[in-house]
């Protein structure tokens, strides 16, 4: 949308883009989002893999909130490459003339879509570790870690499939 009530990417880059020139002959601004866009999705990926690699371990899969920690740079890095997807398809839409209106109105669809799902699931992901830590700390010593890691496992699963669910419109209102 390039509506004056919503931020998008196609509102603030969409007229700098030049059409029908290289990447190197695009505006510096152009130049400077896409390599910002790059490091964040390295940077987010290095990130997210060590926190993958420390929530893998068995000790902190003891807990539920092992279980919810262990999702959540999936998800962040999920979210990262569909931004960093929706730049470059924002990009190759702009700068050469794409005939097929179906696969870029889709596209458009798809990606905007998980763009607004992946930091709803995260965001709840990390309710969860608050709830739990705080039933933790609650409940003290009755505190049982297998139901935790019970529960923990058909909650993720419960909120992915009401977090995309709760946003099944979107793809409805989604125009060109």
């Amino acid at each position: 949308t390039t509506s004056q009530y919503t931020l998008s990417l196609d509102a603030m880059l969409g007229q700098d883009i030049l059409e029908n020139a290289s990447l190197t002959n695009q505006p510096v601004l152009i130049k400077l989002v896409l390599a910002v866009i790059v490091l964040m999705l390295s940077l987010g990926f290095l990130s997210n893999i060590l926190a993958f690699i420390t929530f893998k371990q068995p000790k902190v899969q003891e807990f539920g909130c092992g279980m919810y920690l262990l999702c959540l740079p999936l998800i962040g890095q999920l979210g990262l490459s569909i931004f960093a997807s929706r730049f470059f398809y924002l990009l190759v839409t702009q700068i050469y003339n794409v005939n097929n209106r179906f696969a870029v109105h889709w596209g458009c669809v798809v990606l905007e879509y998980l763009l607004s799902v992946c930091p709803m699931l995260f965001d709840w992901l990390t309710a969860c570790v608050a709830v739990e830590r705080s039933v933790n700390i609650i409940k003290g010593a009755s505190f049982r870690k297998g139901d935790s890691v019970w529960w923990a496992k058909r909650i993720i699963l419960v909120l992915v499939v009401v977090v995309l669910s709760s946003a099944w419109h979107e793809p409805f209102i989604r125009h060109l």
